[in-house]
């Protein structure tokens, strides 16, 4: 039996061995080096991304970190790929659901008003990022004033934006309203749904409040929720108000009590306000979604350092998305990165170690390796990749989890740009 086990154990060993040199040979073989990130003119490389993608209407664009100013370049220079040449005109960013779909009648049609929209409503670690001032502060404007513009939203069911800060109250206060004939005790849960919501938001991103808050507040919104599926169906206004609840829900979970159960819930109402976006809002166009890496992965179960489902997951385990979406990753090798809302945030990102995936570029600045090419073979290969962030986390199946990747060899920090 000693002798049976352990060569079972050398057999897996040496599987695995020339499942990494296959993966390995792929990568070296069929990369394809991309000249440039910066703003100019030369796209060479670009065509390959490009090909990749094909005929799929939703390309989601990840990063490493929050502060990952080459990267920021990079899906800049995408995005401006994208739409010029194969027809993408909506930009979805990881920012707030319902500031980035109302908040929209506030732009006025002026570059003014968008800039103001832009900066107020997505999280400011992109806008005042210097690496992203070329596609706000330009080529965005730019294109709102074409015959092809880009409309700007978001997915993110948390409630940070300066739209809704202004505005979510007296949006809630309309729909009870309306409802106010299915809901027992109106003035009262009024009262207690407006004041809550009221510190959902003015305690973003802090510790705050009893459970029994939380959980009243969810009972509450339910209820209206129901009410107002009964009276109007599955429309926008029923996903906003199913965002909220999870959004309610995670901030009880977040900041020191289960952060990761917090994540879960958090990521969940994201794919479902991207799949509104994707499929009801903009169902005719094609979109580019910003987001974390740790994020857009999808078959997120099979990876063993992820410790929730990812939105990716969520959105493409839907039936139809998958078929109809790109899930672009990056990775790097060395440098900094830093996140502008950060003071003294640059930190030293975590080297490639020996034989991972980010050594087969060898000096190679930048490249493209599309993962649907090689998956094609029903191969599923275990490696070595930073993947979610800037760090690893043993071998994982990183071909399942992204359909390919943008390699940058030396990453840096963002600086802030007022």
């Amino acid at each position: 039996m000693k002798l049976f086990i352990t060569s079972i154990i050398f057999l897996l060993t040496i599987s695995t061995a020339v499942s990494q040199q296959q993966i390995k040979s792929f990568v070296k073989q069929y990369q394809t080096i991309i000249a440039s990130v910066e703003n100019d003119n030369n796209y060479s490389g670009y065509e390959a991304i490009a090909k990749a993608i094909g005929n799929k209407r939703v390309v989601m664009l990840g990063e490493q970190d929050h502060g990952d100013a080459p990267a920021f370049l990079a899906k800049t220079k995408l995005i401006k790929y994208l739409h010029e040449k194969m027809g993408f005109t909506v930009l979805a960013f990881e920012s707030d659901f319902f500031s980035l779909t109302e908040g929209q009648s506030e732009i006025n049609n002026d570059t003014s008003g968008l800039r103001k929209y832009m900066r107020g409503n997505i999280f400011p670690i992109w806008p005042y990022c210097d690496a992203c001032d070329d596609l706000f502060n330009h080529y965005l404007p730019a294109t709102f004033m074409s015959s092809a513009p880009i409309t700007v939203t978001g997915f993110d069911n948390q409630l940070h934006g300066s739209y809704t800060r202004r505005k979510i109250n007296s949006y809630l206060d309309s729909i009870l309203s309306l409802l106010k004939t299915e809901i027992p005790n109106y003035e009262t849960t009024r009262s207690q749904l407006l004041t809550w919501t009221d510190s959902l938001v003015k305690n973003y991103g802090k510790k705050f409040g009893k459970k029994e808050d939380f959980e009243n507040y969810e009972t509450l919104m339910k209820q209206i929720s129901m009410a107002w599926v009964q009276k109007n169906g599955e429309d926008y206004t029923a996903r906003l108000l199913q965002s909220i609840i999870g959004f309610n829900n995670q901030s009880w979970h977040y900041y020191g009590r289960n952060w990761w159960e917090g994540g879960m819930m958090r990521d969940r109402e994201m794919a479902a306000n991207l799949d509104w976006l994707v499929n009801v809002k903009y169902k005719n166009e094609k979109i580019i979604v910003w987001a974390a890496n740790g994020h857009i992965v999808k078959n997120s179960g099979n990876l063993s350092n992820m410790q929730h489902t990812a939105m990716g997951t969520f959105f493409c385990d839907k039936p139809g998305n998958a078929e109809q979406t790109y899930i672009l990753g990056f990775t790097s090798a060395q440098g900094t990165a830093g996140r502008v809302t950060i003071k003294n945030g640059v930190y030293n990102i975590v080297p490639a170690k020996k034989n991972s995936f980010e050594t087969w570029f060898g000096e190679t600045p930048f490249a493209f390796i599309d993962f649907l090419q090689y998956r094609s073979s029903g191969s599923n290969e275990f490696f070595l990749m930073k993947g979610g962030g800037h760090s690893y986390g043993g071998k994982q199946p990183w071909t399942q989890a992204f359909d390919g990747i943008f390699y940058i060899k030396n990453m840096y920090a963002c600086k802030k740009k007022l």
